[in-house]
């Protein structure tokens, strides 16, 4: 299920935000809402029912839960949970059905809401949602809240494209290599390492990785080992240092001077930035 409007641009308004935080145990509770919310997790797994579908909503996912529909926990969390949750209204909206994602009507929509996905790269998302809770923590005008919520809502809808975009066309023969590379990019991995692995000779491999995915695999591997960083930064008290060499760089200088290269900002900067949470329990 897609959520699309009918034009370019999106009309939202922010409404709410804050970072949700139990022990293991825990169950959603029932309710009905008037407005959408998003929900980006960061720790565990939460079991959740939206109208009669049934999901689990765990790091690397993204659940949307549109106004006027009823959700529950669908069974208790077997461990502590953390996630984010963003509550705004939106105009002009309307679901679609996944067999329709080929339309005109889609390709011209502003707003692309996938009811839920695990195909985004979350860590973009993240930096927008880390940035809206925390000028909403200070208080910021709803003007700048919109904007930003605003912002989030097209990265999702830029990304969401590109999955449609590649599901229509078949090619995702290299996603296979690039979630293994994600998995093991804070290890000391090599071209050659992943050729053997999936069978391919290196210049190939390099070559089409290049071309299909617009990014080298040593770009690649660097970006997620700051997709790692960055997540160490604003979830842990670790210091750079530590945190440099866990997600493979042992120069800590090195590793500063590429986050830097990449961020335009220190990782000591980054942390400070995004620093203010807004924390709630129900």
């Amino acid at each position: 299920m897609l959520y699309i409007n009918s034009t370019d641009t999106i009309d939202a308004q922010f409404i709410s935000a804050g970072t949700f935080i139990h022990e293991a145990g825990w169950v959603h509770s029932s309710r009905i809402i008037d407005s959408y919310e998003i929900m980006v997790p960061i720790k565990g797994a939460l079991p959740m029912r939206v109208g009669t579908t049934e999901y689990v909503v765990k790091p690397g996912t993204l659940l949307v839960i549109p106004p006027n529909v009823h959700h529950t926990g669908a069974a208790p969390t077997a461990t502590f949970v953390r996630f984010d949750w963003f509550h705004f209204m939106l105009t002009g909206v309307r679901p679609v059905a996944q067999p329709l994602v080929l339309s005109e009507q889609i390709k011209r929509a502003g707003l692309l809401l996938p009811a839920f996905t695990d195909e985004l790269m979350m860590d973009r998302i993240y930096m927008l949602a880390t940035q809206l809770l925390d000028v909403y923590q200070a208080q910021g005008r709803q003007a700048y809240l919109r904007s930003i919520l605003c912002s989030m809502l097209y990265e999702i809808a830029m990304q969401e494209r590109v999955v449609l975009d590649k599901k229509a066309h078949g090619d995702r023969a290299l996603q296979p290599v690039k979630e293994w590379i994600r998995i093991h990019a804070t290890e000391n991995i090599t071209l050659n390492q992943i050729a053997a692995f999936f069978a391919y000779n290196p210049s190939y491999l390099s070559r089409m990785y290049k071309a299909k995915m617009n990014r080298t695999i040593s770009e690649e591997i660097e970006h997620f080992r700051l997709q790692a960083a960055e997540t160490q930064l604003l979830e842990t008290t670790n210091t750079v240092d530590q945190i440099g060499r866990s997600v493979g760089y042992a120069d800590p200088k090195y590793f500063m001077r590429i986050f830097k290269k990449h961020e335009n900002t220190t990782p000591t900067q980054f942390r400070r930035a995004y620093e203010r949470r807004h924390f709630n329990r129900q």
